[in-house]
């Protein structure tokens, strides 16, 4: 079976995928993943924007949110202006999702049982899912440009 959004490989399709995003956002009560927590909420809905994504603010919050953490360090500064700037951005136009959303998918993020490992398997998937929406990387990295005019 495969899920129709982001193509994994997983027995009992969207659904099965679904389950296991929430068993794996409540897997571990371990604060430790924490670093790489935004990475995979973004990397997943990025790949579900069907279920996941209703308007144009929700894929621009994911997209800013990949490009901040893979092309500027996580930069905080980014990070905090990303809710006001989302606030004020009216009639943001909808970037229309790629066929192909990245050959890693959450069946992959679910794999690690090394802490470490989990941590790079989930920030290579996020970069993935990031090179499959470069149609768009200029628009974001615009966005990014605004933000950082406005702090």
């Amino acid at each position: 079976m495969v899920c129709s959004e982001c193509g994994a490989a997983i027995e009992g399709d969207d659904e099965a995928c679904r389950d296991l995003m929430a068993e794996m956002t409540s897997r571990s009560p371990d604060p430790r993943r924490l670093v790489v927590r935004r990475t995979f909420v973004d990397a997943y809905a990025l790949q579900h924007t069907q279920s996941q994504c209703a308007w144009p603010q929700d894929i621009a919050s994911h997209l800013l949110n990949l490009c901040c953490a893979i092309e500027h360090d996580g930069s905080l500064d980014i990070y905090s202006g990303m809710r006001t700037w989302l606030r004020r951005a009216k009639d943001l136009e909808f970037l229309e999702p790629p066929d192909d959303r990245g050959s890693m998918t959450i069946v992959d993020a679910a794999e690690p049982d090394d802490l470490e490992e989990y941590f790079d398997v989930v920030r290579k998937w996020g970069r993935c899912v990031w090179e499959a929406w470069y149609p768009h990387h200029d628009t974001v990295r615009r966005w990014i440009e605004e933000i950082r005019a406005t702090r």
